[in-house]
């Protein structure tokens, strides 16, 4: 892991994992109240993103709900279901992700998604399109807090990570952030971390969380950190399913998302060709995308797809009127060769 610059790790680390671990969910429990009591100002008590009545979690609403397994049929094509995230917060299951798109595409994108019933959008400083995210959202006719936003700070905003979520908060134009993650590990990523605890108290933002984290890093973090994180946003798709992680992370109580859910640009043909696939998405009656990201649900994976097209966009979010046997499950796990397709 990349050089840290931390200040109280010391007694942590040794009173041993599984106490560190006690002691910062026991933190997050305390601050968690303060949300259910309505003291956040941007972040309500039913959460910032309420859903909407055709919206189903699978939570109790007295306490967080099981990240693990995701009540898919509680949805239906056009509006996923949420699961409660270990914030007390509510999140769609599926939604779509807006890497490599630019200004003008974003915003029709982010558009077409919210008209086709998408409520959860990933977006990211790095990605250069926050802006158009944001007005996408101010734009629309869907409510806000329906809308699950998610952005990133880039490893060059650590330092200054203050300074970087209201930066961000600015060229959104929302009043609040859902979820906020760091975009993966760098020098002075556990201040940037404690600046986003810092948001969460003050109403800024929701939930936090990390991107490009694995199992060693996680439980590092975890140990230094007072509020645990609310998810793990990393590559994962049927050639790099993260077999390891996606159970460790869940047992943590983390939520796990995908991004490059369906191989990436640049490899989207090559997975959607694969003859498994294909052979299942036949079976299935599906599109081989459609197969693919019914599989990561099915995983207890949120899955974040990118598209500019209209069409597809709508293909990506009808997920729930069909289902993979454990047969097809398993044709599609044995896929896996550890190969990422991405660059982190």
């Amino acid at each position: 892991m990349n050089q840290r610059n931390v200040s109280t790790a010391a007694s942590a680390r040794t009173a041993g994992s599984e106490g560190a671990r006690a002691l910062s969910r026991h933190a997050f429990l305390g601050l968690a109240g303060l949300t259910a009591a309505g003291v956040l100002a941007g972040c309500s008590s039913t959460g910032a993103s309420a859903p909407a009545p055709a919206v189903v979690s699978t939570a109790d609403p007295a306490s967080p709900g099981n990240v693990s397994s995701f009540d898919l049929a509680g949805g239906t094509n056009g509006r996923a279901p949420t699961i409660k995230l270990n914030s007390g917060y509510e999140m769609p299951v599926a939604g779509i992700g807006v890497l490599q798109l630019g200004a003008q595409e974003c915003y029709e994108s982010v558009t077409a998604a919210l008209d086709a019933g998408v409520r959860l959008v990933d977006t990211a400083y790095a990605y250069r399109n926050e802006a158009q995210v944001g007005q996408a959202i101010r734009d629309s006719p869907v409510p806000r807090e329906e809308v699950f936003v998610t952005t990133k700070l880039f490893p060059t905003q650590f330092a200054t990570a203050g300074t970087a979520i209201d930066g961000a908060l600015e060229r959104m134009g929302l009043d609040y952030i859902d979820l906020m993650l760091l975009h993966h590990p760098g020098s002075f990523d556990i201040d940037a971390y404690h600046a986003m605890e810092r948001a969460v108290a003050s109403g800024k933002v929701c939930s936090i969380g990390l991107s490009n984290w694995y199992n060693d890093e996680i439980d590092q973090l975890i140990e230094e950190v007072s509020i645990v994180p609310a998810l793990v946003q990393n590559e994962i798709h049927p050639l790099y399913s993260e077999p390891q992680v996606i159970p460790h992370m869940h047992d943590l109580g983390i939520a796990v998302e995908a991004w490059y859910p369906l191989g990436g640009r640049g490899h989207v043909d090559q997975m959607l060709a694969d003859q498994t696939v294909v052979g299942v998405a036949q079976e299935l009656g599906r599109t081989p995308a459609q197969t693919i990201l019914r599989w990561h649900l099915q995983r207890g994976v949120v899955a974040i797809p990118g598209s500019g097209n209209p069409d597809h966009i709508v293909e990506n979010i009808s997920l729930f009127d069909f289902e993979l046997s454990e047969t097809q499950m398993e044709a599609i796990d044995n896929l896996n060769r550890d190969e990422k397709l991405g660059s982190w």
